[in-house]
């Protein structure tokens, strides 16, 4: 199971989403502006995000993590939750999809093993 936030309170919405799990994490560093894009369990969406030097310190303190303690999902959802824009806690583990270049083509491909590239 992906990380997710599963909710202190569902939200009221169609269905009523128990969770949240990241979708998209958009760093745009001139304008200092993070959004974050959010999915529930049934086709909810919610964008959060960080603007100005709070999200530039973010953006720098991404920049330095280790992402191998502790996944790049989980700091978001920990964020959000830290920062009061959700209430919840994190669940799940890291999901592992590799994203590997095509030796032939040079186009992303993804897959479950890692190709041998002789230069």
């Amino acid at each position: 199971m992906a990380e997710q936030l599963d909710l202190t309170i569902p939200v009221a919405a169609t269905g009523g989403t128990s969770f949240w799990k990241v979708d998209a994490l958009h760093l745009f560093r001139d304008k200092a502006v993070i959004s974050i894009a959010l999915d529930g369990e049934n086709g909810e969406r919610l964008t959060l995000g960080y603007t100005g030097s709070e999200a530039t310190n973010l953006m720098i303190a991404l920049n330095k993590a280790d992402l191998s303690v502790k996944s790049l999902h989980k700091r978001i959802l920990e964020r959000l939750v830290t920062d009061g824009k959700l209430e919840g806690t994190v669940s799940g583990v890291p999901d592992s999809i590799p994203i590997l270049m095509s030796p032939s083509k040079g186009d992303l491909a993804i897959s479950g093993q890692i190709p041998t590239v002789s230069m």
